[in-house]
């Protein structure tokens, strides 16, 4: 729904998600189950915008050479797709997020 919304407001959707990414294919971690690229791409409407995707995870650089390699989304990654990101834990949330917000200088893991 959201994606479709974002096409009937003529807006380029942006998505960002904070958490566990799963080795091998940077998914996305929940309780229940993973979210993978090719299903959030899935959730794009006919002749939407190509969704800004920020992905503060784990082994986040897969979703990065996903979006490359398909010309579906632009994609930033928290870390290349062979590493961890870093997270200082607590309330303070990983080193990306803390560069996004602004709360820090440049990240300590190189960006994808």
């Amino acid at each position: 729904e959201f994606m479709s919304d974002c096409k009937a407001q003529g807006i380029v959707p942006v998505i960002y998600y904070t958490g566990h990414g799963s080795a091998g294919s940077g998914d996305w971690c929940f309780s229940d189950g993973t979210l993978s690229f090719d299903e959030v791409m899935s959730c794009k409407p006919s002749g939407g915008k190509n969704p800004w995707i920020f992905a503060d995870c784990c082994f986040a650089g897969h979703w990065a050479n996903l979006a490359r390699s398909k010309g579906s989304a632009s994609v930033l990654a928290a870390c290349p797709y062979f590493m961890t990101a870093l997270d200082s834990g607590g309330l303070d949330g990983g080193n990306f997020t803390a560069w996004i917000t602004g709360r820090r200088g440049k990240p300590t893991r190189p960006m994808v």
